[in-house]
């Protein structure tokens, strides 16, 4: 029931690039994230019986409670939102905590529609993946919004720093071209035959020796600062993402 709504941040798909890919951003958020984590402590309740069934669902559940926190956390803040979907198990007559698995915050769509006190809610949680889509139930599911307490898809912390991650995107192929044109130096050929001299020279690349004549000369020059522009850059851009 009820209708899945878009999410209205268009940078989406660039910030699942930024988590994934980026040197900056995926250890900034996993810094964060595991500093949260780490202030986890050990579970207490004043009834006992509630804090011995509480740890014995943390121990059977698949995988640990601290990667599935730290990767809700980490797509939180890159996404502004993200869909952790529980599953629970029957044992000796209770139920359990199975597993916790965190989903792509991209494949995930929020449902909203009518409660019985005819207020607009989340009702479910559709999930894309691989071209299946399912209905999470919302009461299967926790959901963590960053920055927003009016949309359900909240506000991305990247957002702030998409314009740098940008235009470090286009790096490397300025890198290539840094290193094409600085890594080797600028050669001056003097001559009486230019056309000769320069067909020479562009072919000096692919050779590891030239032959002129004693009335020919070849110089190099300096090409300046190199590689060290392009460092500065990419380190200002590190600082202003991070």
């Amino acid at each position: 029931s009820g209708f899945a709504i878009q999410n209205p941040d268009l940078l989406v798909a660039d910030y699942g690039k930024m988590l994934a890919e980026d040197d900056a951003v995926s250890p900034g958020l996993e810094f964060l994230a595991y500093s949260v984590v780490s202030r986890l402590g050990e579970y207490r309740h004043e009834n006992d019986e509630i804090t011995q069934y509480v740890k014995l669902c943390l121990e059977r559940i698949h995988g640990t409670l601290h990667r599935a926190i730290r990767d809700a956390l980490s797509y939180s803040i890159a996404f502004g939102y993200s869909v952790t979907e529980f599953t629970l198990t029957q044992e000796g007559g209770r139920w359990l905590l199975s597993s916790l698995s965190p989903y792509w915050p991209e494949g995930c769509k929020f449902k909203v529609g009518k409660k019985e006190d005819n207020s607009i809610d989340v009702l479910s949680i559709e999930q894309n993946t691989d071209g299946t889509t399912v209905d999470i139930p919302r009461y299967k599911a926790i959901v963590l919004r960053h920055g927003s307490s009016i949309s359900p898809y909240g506000k991305s912390r990247l957002k702030l720093c998409h314009r740098w991650w940008r235009i470090k995107e286009h790096a490397a192929r300025w890198f290539a071209i840094a290193l094409e044109k600085y890594t080797l130096p600028l050669l001056l050929g003097k001559t009486e035959s230019p056309d000769e001299m320069e067909e020479a020279l562009e072919n000096l690349a692919a050779k590891s020796s030239l032959v002129v004549s004693p009335a020919d000369s070849v110089e190099t020059l300096d090409r300046g600062a190199g590689t060290a522009a392009f460092e500065a850059a990419i380190a200002f851009l590190n600082r202003s993402i991070y």
